[in-house]
């Protein structure tokens, strides 16, 4: 399992075209709601924000050719996200509708 990037963090992101896009990492586990795939980061395009004419993009660790800037990380925040991560795949591999634990005051602060 893979560590990921603090919300906050910038990266760059390759494209198909050779271009590569910035991006600031918001949040985890999103899925689309077509194909029903899910992926790592929601992030936004760098410095547009939700500015732009797409403000949400989602996207995978395997998709990042750079770490920009590292976003700020405690130890609860990683251990957090550990946490999030272990209930996603959880999820992921039951097959379960349920895509994110219920907010609670041991994962989210």
């Amino acid at each position: 399992m893979r560590n990921l990037l603090p919300a906050g963090s910038v990266v760059r992101l390759k494209q198909d075209a050779g271009k590569l896009v910035d991006m600031m990492i918001f949040g985890y586990y999103g899925v689309n709601g077509e194909t029903k795939q899910c992926y790592e980061y929601l992030g936004v395009i760098y410095p547009g924000g939700n500015a732009v004419e797409t403000p949400l993009h989602m996207f995978n660790g395997d998709d990042i050719a750079e770490v920009v800037f590292e976003g700020y990380s405690t130890e609860e925040s990683r251990e957090a996200l550990a946490d999030l991560t272990a209930h996603t795949l959880k999820v992921l591999e039951s097959g379960s509708e349920e895509a994110a634990p219920k907010q609670n005051e041991d994962l989210f602060f």
